[in-house]
């Protein structure tokens, strides 16, 4: 269970990292980037809670990492 806790905290620190990078971007270009890198992570850990609840078998974590 650690490696896929560490994965998860990676990517949330990723999130944190180009949020706060924004902040500090002057360039509207940039800032719509860093957003968007900032929240690529939230369907990946928001349908990979939704596979513990489904029957084993049933990928829904790789549909939010597809945009």
């Amino acid at each position: 269970m650690l490696p896929v806790v560490i994965n998860y905290l990676y990517m949330l620190l990723g999130s944190y990292v180009a949020l706060k990078c924004r902040k500090q971007v002057l360039l509207e270009v940039e800032k719509r980037w860093l957003t968007a890198a900032a929240f690529f992570p939230v369907p990946v850990l928001l349908l990979s809670g939704v596979q513990m609840l489904l029957p084993p078998g049933l990928p829904s974590m790789q549909a939010g990492a597809i945009p």
